[in-house]
């Protein structure tokens, strides 16, 4: 929730659990638990008019730390939705952090596009869909698939599902890419350019 809760771009309920929960919760360990979320941070205060300020924090997340937390997660949304425990390899995409290399930001957006093109028509599951909801896509040929899961309707995590003994296609585009090799994808009439 330190991590997530007061992302801008998160509805007003994300706001209201950094502004309450969170910020008890940071109180009350001292900053500690900071300490654990952030590997590094800056605070700063934002003048929003006058006599109204709001705190801020950006900073580098534990990656390794979310990672893990999100894989678990996962682990447990398959579990309840499908009543079997999932045996295979879980990849984690944060889609809402900001990479620092314009091939990163552009490969997100990508996979985001190509993710709500195969989410289209799936049912949402999720009690309370402002604070969070998920979704599973079909299947590909190999068996893998993925869960998006969406935290304050605007903090969104993919994780694609990998079962064991899957063997991932291999992608020309993404050889490319990685290969530094100037590379355009379309997708829906939107270009995604690389290198």
């Amino acid at each position: 929730m330190v991590s997530l809760a007061g992302i801008i771009g998160n509805n007003s309920i994300g706001y209201w659990h950094k502004m309450t929960k969170v910020n008890r919760a940071i109180t009350k360990s001292s900053n500690r638990l900071l300490d654990k979320t952030f590997l590094e941070r800056k605070h700063f205060v934002v003048r929003l008019a006058d006599n109204k300020f709001i705190e801020m924090i950006r900073g580098t997340p534990d990656f390794a730390r979310l990672e893990k937390c999100f894989q678990q997660i996962a682990f447990g949304l398959f579990f309840h939705h499908f009543k079997i425990k999932f045996r295979g390899e879980l990849n984690v995409l944060m889609a809402h952090f900001e990479m620092k290399d314009k091939n990163g930001e552009t490969y997100i957006e990508f996979i985001k596009h190509r993710a709500e093109l195969e989410l289209r028509g799936k049912e949402r599951f999720g009690k309370n869909p402002a604070v969070f909801f998920y979704q599973f896509t079909n299947p590909d040929w190999s068996g893998m698939f993925i869960v998006k899961m969406c935290f304050y309707e605007g903090c969104i995590i993919l994780v694609r599902f990998a079962p064991e003994g899957a063997i991932p296609q291999a992608n020309l585009g993404l050889l490319s890419i990685q290969g530094g090799i100037k590379t355009i994808i379309e997708l829906e009439g939107k270009k995604y350019e690389f290198n």
